[in-house]
């Protein structure tokens, strides 16, 4: 792995977080910053992003950057998969709520819509 966006795929890959899931386990509000880290092989990280690597996950930062040092040792401890799980769940509930909201647009819509029908059609 002789690339930053090498080491990072393979972080992504053993913790079984998708970029926008591992976006949001850093506190990120959306995966640009990561995304962008993935997208080209000459892209490097800022200080920020590995500081907050650093807070969330058990790895040698200076193998992460450099590739140097001691070999990776990923440790997905049972309170970490909990977390990723949640994590997922967290972003599936976005999905549903973001739907819900859709459809209650909707529905709301056809009411105002089925009162000005009855209100027209109305006989006195």
């Amino acid at each position: 792995m002789d690339t930053f966006k090498k080491r990072l795929e393979w972080l992504l890959s053993k913790s079984g977080l998708n970029p926008s899931q591992f976006a949001m386990k850093l506190g990120y509000n959306n995966s640009e910053k990561i995304s962008r880290l993935l997208r080209n092989e000459k892209n490097k990280p800022g200080f920020d992003i590995l500081n907050d690597i650093a807070n969330n996950f058990e790895i040698n930062l200076n193998w992460l950057v450099t590739g140097k040092g001691d070999s990776p040792v990923y440790k997905n401890t049972d309170y970490e998969k909990i977390r990723i799980e949640n994590l997922k769940l967290k972003e599936m509930l976005k999905v549903c709520d973001e739907e819900k909201n859709k459809y209650q647009k909707r529905i709301d819509e056809l009411q105002q819509d089925l009162i000005q029908f009855l209100k027209k059609n109305r006989k006195d």
